[in-house]
């Protein structure tokens, strides 16, 4: 059963009657409830997505039994259980075809692994690849099809700032456990296909990048891009009560350490995604641009606070940054000639590698996770430009229309007065969660991860559930107006 909620007509026939809730919180309307194993299996997920690092099978140097693929892996077949079984439908959107042919162009990637020159390792490396794309958009159909009420919702975005709040604990903690020796300054990771070790770490001035439980202080950044995004535009809306405490200063210290534990990563793409999606705050007329001035420095107020309160234990975090900043503008200026205290260069080369392998194969790339052998320079690159190396000009506009799609929608949802405050917020919410994601999508994760699909379900989650409880509320308008007089029904 697939139920669509992109037809406007006859939809009360289309898709389950769903609770919406008034601003008091009351429930009207059929609840259509989110099975408990799956939410259960759902809240699992939350908290197993950050222990990507962490394998419990490991084969021929691959780790084939991440915790978050086995969690993913376990969801998938109970819905398909209950889909088979009637019980559990597929619910469309008008973004799920441009899903499908994102999917299809990494498919048809294989067509360029037909010839002579072609080794089996490259069959491997493909299949390999493509089956963590099958398995991140099938998570990507089943997630957006999970019947989310509001206060289920609240719960599933709470127990995410609630890890992400956790993850970041331990990250503050590192930075000292690092400098006096305590114990489990670093994790053990034990998945190869990630890393090894306790995750990578320059140390830089005396100043050790966290990484948390994360291969590198990169992919950390990018994990809390989202709970704080959430978070602050919550704030900023005056609606932290409706998701976090209803103490507004329990909810800035929330916020306040996650912006913390990303400081602390001193990773540039982190910080450029979260510069790139507080300067798109002001292009919306939906955040007062004066709260978000105030926001900003009032965190760069807490930056300095917190530089100088690390300066009285010998944590030189200030110069830490200096520096890499300093590097970052001389690597650019002499790739060749200065010490890589940043990762511009090695992330630059890679760059320019994958589009220079994309642009000998524009259309459909060299299929997916081949780019290795295509250039000696590095084995895979990140985000976008892998995306154009692998899947070529095709895939990769089949994922910014995946990309507008959601905007779009998201936008739209955002600006409904049928809405509760809720709904609105954290629809507009994820627009800017999109936004740091195409913005971090040059820094790290490529498009096969989960925790990127992950946001994307999230988003088109919200975009059906919204869209389901504005047709209630269009079918309650209509039966108030559909009079019937003696003389027969009247329309006012």
């Amino acid at each position: 059963m697939i139920i669509d909620t992109g037809k406007q007509t006859n939809i009360s026939n289309q898709m389950p009657k769903v609770a919406f809730t008034t601003e008091k919180g009351q429930e009207t309307g059929v609840a259509s409830q989110a099975p408990s194993l799956i939410l259960w299996l759902f809240y699992v997920y939350i908290i197993s997505s950050p222990f990507f690092g962490f394998s419990f099978a490991n084969i021929a140097g691959r780790g084939l039994a991440r915790v978050d693929w086995l969690v993913a892996g376990t969801i998938l077949g109970v819905f398909f259980l209950g889909f088979i079984a009637n019980r559990w439908p597929l619910r469309r959107s008008p973004m799920n075809g441009y899903v499908v042919l994102f999917v299809y162009t990494g498919l048809l990637s294989i067509i360029n692994l037909f010839n002579s020159n072609t080794s089996s390792a490259q069959f491997v490396n493909f299949g390999t690849k493509a089956a963590q794309l099958l398995l991140a958009v099938a998570f990507f159909f089943v997630i957006s099809s999970i019947p989310l009420g509001e206060k289920e919702l609240k719960s599933s975005l709470r127990l995410w700032i609630f890890v992400a709040l956790v993850i970041s604990l331990y990250a503050i903690y590192q930075v000292f456990a690092r400098v006096y020796g305590w114990p489990l300054a670093s994790i053990e990771l034990t998945n190869p296909s990630v890393a090894t070790g306790g995750g990578e770490a320059r140390v830089i001035d005396g100043f050790a990048q966290v990484s948390s439980f994360f291969r590198e202080p990169s992919y950390l950044g990018a994990y809390l891009l989202g709970p704080i995004v959430i978070s602050g535009v919550f704030l900023l809306k005056g609606s932290g009560h409706l998701l976090l405490s209803k103490s507004l200063l329990i909810n800035w210290m929330i916020l306040a350490i996650l912006f913390l534990a990303l400081l602390l990563t001193s990773s540039q793409g982190a910080y450029l995604s979260l510069l790139a999606t507080v300067g798109s705050l002001y292009a919306t007329d939906q955040i007062d641009r004066i709260g978000t001035t105030k926001l900003v420095m009032a965190f760069l107020l807490f930056l300095i606070l917190c530089g100088v309160l690390l300066a009285l234990f010998d944590i030189g975090f200030f110069g830490a940054i200096a520096l890499r900043f300093k590097y970052l503008i001389l690597n650019m200026m002499h790739p060749l000639e200065t010490v890589e205290i940043s990762s511009y260069r090695v992330r630059s080369e890679c760059t320019r590698a994958a589009l220079g392998v994309g642009m000998s194969h524009p259309f459909l790339g060299v299929g997916l996770n081949n780019m290795s052998f295509h250039t000696d320079i590095c084995e895979y690159s990140l985000g976008w430009s892998q995306l154009v190396a692998d899947q070529g000009l095709l895939g990769t506009a089949a994922l910014i229309l995946v990309f507008w799609s959601l905007l779009q929608g998201l936008v739209k949802l955002s600006k409904e007065t049928r809405l509760t405050s809720f709904w609105s917020v954290i629809s507009l919410a994820l627009i800017f969660v999109l936004v740091s994601d195409i913005v971090n999508g040059i820094f790290t994760y490529n498009w096969v991860d989960l925790q990127r699909w992950f946001n994307l379900a999230l988003a088109n989650l919200v975009f059906i559930q919204a869209k389901s409880r504005l047709s209630v509320v269009e079918e309650k308008d209509i039966s108030r107006i559909d009079i019937s007089l003696p003389g027969g029904p009247r329309q006012a």
